[in-house]
C-alpha cells in the first residue's frame, strides 16, 4: 500500500499555520412538499423558450467555472498534453455563448427553440467531458507536481531568509517558516509524488504566508483580513440561483478591491482600515439580507393552468425534476393546487421563476402568488 501520510502532514501543519478563518453555519434549505402523480415525461419537442434560457444559463455557469479553473494554480501544474484539449473546449464554449443572445431572441418557432436546445446540450456535454479529464488529472500523482513545488519552496526560502529578525519572530514569519518546512517535506521526499491539486494547495499556502510575513501586516490589517474573510465565507454559501444578483456581484467585487488594498500596503492605519471595514460590513449584510430573503416563505402561489394539466417543475440549470416515486415521470404541479414560495420572483435570461423550495423552479406566469401578510 502507498504510504501519503506525509503529504497529510505537510496539509495538515500549513492549514494549521494559516490564520483561522471565520466559519459561517451551512445554509439549510427548504425542500417542496410532495406532488400528486404527475403526467408522462416531457419530450424535447415541449421545450419552451424559458427552459432554452436556463440551458444557457447553466452554460454560462460551466464556462465562467472553467476559466477560474484555467487560471488556478493546480490547472498550471499539468501538462500540456492534458490542457490543449481543454482549452480548446472551453474558447469553443465561449464562442457558442458569443452568438447565443442574439440566436436565441430570433428563435420564433418551436423547432427554432428545439435546435438551439439540442446545440446548447451539445456545448454543456462537450464541455463537462473535458472538465471531468481535467479534474481527474488534478488528482493524478506526478513529477511535474513535485517539480514545480520545489521551485516555490525554493523561493519561499529565499523570501523567508530576505526577513527582518522582526519580521521572523512575529506570528506571519513564525507560520510562513513552518509552511515550508512541510512543503520541503513533500518536495524532496523520494516516496510519492503529490497530486497537482496538493501541491497547489502547498504553493497557494506559501504565497499567501510569505506576503503576510513580507507585508507584516498591521494589526489594523489583520482587523480587515479578518473581517474580509468573514465576508468571502458568507459568499460562499449563496445559493446557485443567487449568483446573478447585484448583491452577490458587489461582494465579490469588494473581497477583490479590499485583497488588494491589504497586499499594496494600504490597510496598515486604523483610518484605512475602519473604511475599509465599513465597506465590507456593508456588503455583507446585503448579501446576508438577500440571501435569508431569498430562503425564507414569502408566500403561497396557485397553478392557473388548464384543468387537468400541470406545470413542469425545473431545476436551476434547467433540467427535469422527476416524481419522487417515479424517477421515469417528470414532476408537474396540477392545475388548482397550492404551493409555498421562497423568496421573490426570479428574473433568469428573460424567464421569471418562483422558487418552491431547493432546487426547484416553475414558470412564474403560471401561478397566482398571494404574498403572506
Amino acid at each position: 500500500m502507498t504510504d501519503h501520510s506525509f503529504i497529510s502532514s505537510a496539509r495538515l501543519k500549513i492549514a494549521a499555520a494559516l490564520a483561522a478563518a471565520v466559519m459561517l453555519a451551512p445554509v439549510t434549505v427548504p425542500a417542496i412538499g410532495a406532488v400528486a402523480a404527475g403526467d408522462t415525461p416531457i419530450t424535447r419537442a415541449d421545450l419552451d423558450k424559458g427552459a432554452l434560457n436556463l440551458a444557457h444559463a447553466t452554460l454560462e455557469s460551466d464556462y465562467d467555472k472553467a476559466v477560474k479553473r484555467q487560471q488556478s494554480t493546480a490547472y498550471s501544474l499539468l501538462s500540456n498534453s492534458v490542457t490543449a484539449k481543454y482549452n480548446n473546449e472551453v474558447d469553443q464554449t465561449k464562442n457558442t455563448l458569443a452568438g447565443l443572445p442574439n440566436a436565441i431572441a430570433a428563435a420564433t418557432t418551436q423547432d427554432a427553440v428545439n435546435v438551439l436546445a439540442v446545440s446548447v446540450q451539445d456545448a454543456i456535454t462537450k464541455l463537462t467531458n473535458e472538465t471531468k479529464t481535467v479534474t481527474t488529472a488534478m488528482e493524478t500523482r506526478t513529477p511535474l507536481a513535485r517539480t514545480k513545488l520545489g521551485v516555490t519552496v525554493f523561493n519561499s526560502q529565499k523570501k523567508y531568509n530576505g526577513l527582518t529578525s522582526e519580521q521572523k519572530n512575529s506570528p506571519s514569519g513564525n507560520a510562513f517558516r513552518v509552511a515550508i518546512s512541510a512543503a520541503r517535506a513533500v518536495a524532496i521526499s523520494s516516496r510519492q509524488y503529490p497530486t497537482p491539486n496538493e501541491a497547489a494547495e502547498l504553493m497557494d499556502s506559501l504565497t499567501k504566508l510569505g506576503n503576510q510575513a513580507t507585508g507584516t501586516l498591521t494589526n489594523d490589517a489583520q482587523r480587515v483580513q479578518t473581517s474580509l474573510n468573514r465576508l468571502n465565507d458568507l459568499a460562499k454559501t449563496t445559493p446557485v440561483f443567487l449568483l446573478n444578483l447585484s448583491d452577490y456581484k458587489n461582494s465579490q467585487a469588494t473581497i477583490s478591491t479590499v485583497q488588494k488594498a491589504i497586499n499594496d500596503g494600504k490597510a496598515n492605519t486604523a483610518a484605512e482600515a475602519n473604511l475599509l471595514i465599513s465597506q465590507i460590513n456593508t456588503s455583507y449584510n446585503n448579501l446576508s439580507n438577500a440571501i435569508k430573503r431569498a430562503l425564507s416563505f414569502t408566500g403561497v402561489g396557485t397553478i392557473n393552468y388548464v384543468p387537468k394539466y400541470g406545470i413542469q417543475v425545473w431545476t436551476w440549470d434547467g433540467k427535469l425534476v422527476m416524481m419522487d416515486n417515479d424517477k421515469t415521470k417528470a414532476k408537474k404541479l396540477q392545475h388548482g393546487t397550492r404551493w409555498k414560495i421562497f423568496g421573490d420572483i426570479i428574473n433568469q435570461n428573460g424567464s421569471r421563476m418562483y422558487n418552491l423550495g431547493g432546487d426547484q423552479f416553475i414558470d412564474a406566469n403560471f401561478i397566482d402568488y398571494k404574498a403572506n401578510k
